[in-house]
C-alpha cells in the first residue's frame, strides 16, 4: 500500500502529534482544540489541497482522511467452524481417492469477471478501490483492496475456483443457473468457457463427497454486509463510491466462493470507519506463496543426546570385549563363573556416570514416547503423514535401553535394599521391563494434526507471528507415564522387600574393592574371575610373586596380600578380609565441640545463606530495570519521544 495510504490508516496518533497547529490541543470542548481553528489539518498535511477527484469522494463519502480508522474484522466463529468442519471431512476424502483428487484438479481456475451489476453501463469508467488516491479511469472492473498492493497496477476483477471453494458454493446454487447466469459475467469468452468446465468437474466432486451445507449460516453473515469496494464514473453524475455485496443476487454464487475463502483465511476483511459512515470490505483473494525451505533446526540438544547414547554404547561395546577375551583364555578354570548378569549393573555403578546413563534411559523413554510416522504420496501435490506400528523387536529393544532408569534408582536404593536385592530387585527388573513393553505394543503412540490459522502479535503491530496448524507426533504424558511406572514397580519392590525382611536384619558386608551390587548378587566373592574383575574395574596382576589390583575407580594401584593366590593370572583373589596395603591412616585426636559451638556455627551458616539469596534477589532486581533496554539506560524510553 502507498505511503500516503499507509498514513491514513495507521499513525493516526503520530497524524495528531505532528500535524495539528501550535498551541492547538487534541482535547474536544476546550478552547484550544484544533478542530475549531483547522479541522482539515491533519487531512491537508497527509493528502495536500486541494485534494485529487478521487481523495475528494472518499473525504464526501468516509469521512476526512485523518479520521479513518481500519479495524480488522475476524470471521466469526460459527462460520469458521462450519467451513472448516467441510474443509476437513473433503480433505480426508480427497486426499485417499485418486478420482476425487483428479476432479479436485479439474475444478481449479481462475477468470477474469465483470459483475452484473455494472456490466448493463457500458460507458462507465472504473478507478479501483478507494485505497488508491492516483489510479486512472479504465474501462473494467478492477481488483479490490489487498495488503499486497502498492497501488503500482490496475487489475482486472478475478474470481479463483479453488476447488473446495466452488464445490461449497454449488451445494447452495443449482449447477445449471450457475453455468447460464454467473459464468456468464466473464469478462471474455474463455474466461467463460474454463468456468464452465471447472463447474461441471466441481459438480462431479460435490456429488461424491455428498458435503453437509447450510444456508442458514450463510444468512447469518448479512448482518456484516461485506462488500468489493469501487470507484466509478458515470456520466453526468461524476465519480461515486459503490459497493458490490457478496450476498447481492446477481453476485450470490461468488459470494459464497469469497466467504468461503473468508473462512479459510485467504481473504480478509475491514471495517474502514469515518466521520461519515463505515464500510465493511472484503479483500482480494491471497494466492498462496510457497514457503522458503526454513534453515536446519538447531541439533543441539540431538547432537548431544546422540553423543550420550552413543557414548554409553561404545564403553558397553568395549567393556563387554575385555570381559569375553578374558572370559575365554580363563574358561578352562572350574567353579569361578563369569558373573555376565553383572555387566548391566557394572557399568551404572563402576564405568559411567549415573548422569549420563539416566540420560540414554530418557532418550530411549523418548523414542518409546514418540509415534513412527512416514511420509507417503499417493499421487502428486498430495503427502499424507502414515503411522507405523513399531515392531515388537525394537519395543523390546527400547524398552530395554529405558531400564537405565531402574538400574540407577536401585544402585541409589542399594545400601538399604542390599538384602533382599536379588529376590526382589531383579524381579522388579524384569516386571518393569515387560510393563513397558506392554505399554508400547497394546497402546501405541499415535499422530494428531491440527490445521488452522492461529496469530499473535508482538509489541503491538510491528511484529505478527502466524501458524497455520501442527502436527503432534509425541506424547510428553506417555512418557511421564514410562517414569512414574519404572519409578513406581521400583519402590513398590523396595518396600516389599523390607516389609518381609524386616524382622530379619543383616549386615552389610563391607568390602574395598568391590562394588555393593557385586556383592548383593553373590555371597562368596573371594574368588573372582578375570572376566568378573574386570566388570568391577579392577585389573589383577601377578610380578615376582607379589598380587596387584589397578582400580579404575580410584585410580591406584593396590597391593592384594592373601593367603589364596593361584599361580596363574586366572583367578583374581578379593577376599573381604584380605589386607590391602596402601598409605598408613593418619590418626588424630578429635575433641567433640561444645554444644553453644555447634549451635552457633548452624546460625551463622543459616544467616549467610539467607544473605546470599537476598543480595542474589537484589541484584538481579537491579539488572532488571538497567537492561530494560539496549541502552543499558534505566527508564530510556526508546519510541523516541523524550522529556526535555
Amino acid at each position: 500500500m502507498p505511503v500516503r495510504t499507509t498514513m491514513i490508516l495507521y499513525n493516526l496518533l503520530y497524524n495528531d502529534m505532528y500535524f495539528i497547529p501550535t498551541n492547538t490541543s487534541l482535547i474536544r470542548n476546550t478552547p484550544s482544540f484544533f478542530g475549531h481553528v483547522a479541522p482539515l489539518a491533519i487531512e491537508a498535511s497527509i493528502q495536500g489541497y486541494p485534494l485529487s477527484a478521487l481523495n475528494a469522494v472518499v473525504h464526501a463519502a468516509i469521512g476526512p482522511l485523518g479520521a479513518i480508522d481500519a479495524i480488522w474484522l475476524p470471521p466469526p466463529s460459527a462460520w469458521r467452524q462450519h467451513v472448516r468442519a467441510f474443509h476437513r471431512d473433503a480433505v480426508a476424502r480427497i486426499a485417499r481417492n485418486r478420482t476425487l483428487h483428479e476432479l479436485f484438479q479439474a475444478s481449479m481456475a481462475t477468470i477474469e469477471v465483470q459483475p452484473a451489476v455494472w456490466a448493463q453501463d457500458t460507458r462507465s469508467q472504473y478507478f479501483g478501490h478507494f485505497f488508491c488516491g492516483n489510479n486512472r479511469a479504465l474501462p473494467f472492473v478492477q481488483e479490490t483492496f489487498g495488503f499486497n498492493d502498492v497501488c503500482s497496477s490496475q487489475e482486472p476483477l478475478s474470481v479463483p475456483l479453488r476447488g473446495l471453494n466452488t464445490v461449497f458454493a454449488l451445494t447452495l446454487t443449482p449447477i445449471a443457473y450457475a453455468k447460464s447466469f454467473f459464468c456468464a459475467q466473464g469478462r471474455h469468452d474463455h474466461d467463460a468457457v474454463a468456468c464452465i468446465a471447472a463447474l461441471d468437474a466441481a459438480e462431479q466432486l460435490r456429488a461424491a463427497l455428498c458435503p453437509n451445507v447450510s444456508a442458514v449460516n450463510v444468512a447469518a453473515l448479512e448482518p456484516l454486509e461485506l462488500g468489493f469496494p469501487q470507484l466509478v464514473l458515470r456520466s453526468p453524475r461524476g465519480i461515486t463510491l459503490e459497493r458490490l455485496l457478496m450476498l447481492d443476487p446477481s453476485w450470490l454464487f461468488f459470494g459464497h466462493m469469497a466467504l468461503f475463502d473468508y473462512a479459510m483465511h485467504d481473504r480478509e476483511a475491514l471495517s474502514i470507519q469515518g466521520d461519515v459512515q463505515s464500510l465493511n470490505v472484503l479483500s482480494t483473494f491471497y494466492v498462496p506463496i510457497p514457503a522458503p525451505v526454513p534453515p536446519a533446526p538447531s541439533m543441539a540438544i540431538g547432537s548431544f543426546f546422540w553423543l550420550v547414547v552413543a557414548s554409553v554404547s561404545s564403553t558397553y561395546a568395549c567393556l563387554a570385549l575385555v570381559a569375553l577375551v578374558l572370559h575365554t583364555r580363563t574358561c578352562h578354570v572350574k567353579y569361578v563363573p563369569t558373573h555376565w548378569v553383572f555387566a548391566t549393573p557394572a557399568l551404572s555403578a563402576v564405568w559411567m556416570s549415573r548422569n549420563v546413563l539416566l540420560l540414554r534411559g530418557v532418550a530411549a523413554m523418548a523414542c518409546l514416547a514418540t509415534a513412527t510416522v512416514e511420509v507417503a504420496s499417493p499421487f502428486p501435490s498430495v503427502a499424507r503423514l502414515v503411522p507405523r506400528r513399531r515392531s515388537l523387536f525394537y519395543s523390546m529393544l527400547l524398552s530395554s535401553d529405558a531400564l537405565w532408569l531402574s538400574y540407577a534408582l536401585q544402585g541409589v536404593l542399594l545400601p538399604i535394599t542390599f538384602c533382599y536385592f536379588v529376590r526382589y530387585g531383579l524381579g522388579a527388573l524384569a516386571l518393569t521391563w515387560c510393563l513397558v513393553v506392554a505399554i508400547d505394543v497394546v497402546a501405541p503412540v499415535e499422530i494428531s494434526a491440527t490445521l488452522t490459522r492461529s496469530c499473535h502479535m508482538q509489541n503491538m503491530d510491528s511484529m505478527l507471528y502466524c501458524d497455520s496448524g501442527n502436527v503432534v507426533i509425541g506424547r510428553v504424558d506417555r512418557l511421564v507415564l514410562l517414569c512414574l511406572a519404572q519409578i513406581g514397580v521400583v519402590l513398590c519392590s523396595a518396600i516389599l522387600g523390607w516389609v518381609r525382611t524386616r524382622r530379619q536384619p543383616r549386615a552389610v558386608p563391607a568390602h574395598p574393592l568391590l562394588p555393593l551390587a557385586l556383592v548383593a548378587m553373590r555371597s562368596d566373592v573371594g574368588r573372582l574371575s578375570a572376566a568378573t574383575a574386570a566388570l568391577c574395574g579392577l585389573c589383577y596382576v601377578q610380578w615376582h610373586g607379589t598380587s596387584y589390583a589397578f582400580d579404575i575407580k580410584l585410580w591406584r594401584l593396590l597391593v592384594v596380600r592373601s593367603s589364596n593366590i593361584l599361580k596363574v593370572n586366572t583367578v583374581a583373589p578379593f577376599d573381604a578380609d584380605a589386607p590391602v596395603a596402601g598409605p598408613a591412616p593418619m590418626q588424630a585426636h578429635l575433641t567433640e565441640p561444645t554444644r553453644w559451638y555447634v549451635y552457633t556455627h548452624v546460625l551463622a551458616a543459616v544467616a549467610y545463606l539467607v544473605c546470599t539469596v537476598y543480595a542474589n534477589a537484589a541484584y538481579v532486581g537491579a539488572l532488571t530495570t538497567s537492561l530494560a533496554n539496549d541502552f543499558g539506560w534505566e527508564a530510556f524510553n526508546t519510541t523516541g519521544t523524550h522529556a526535555v
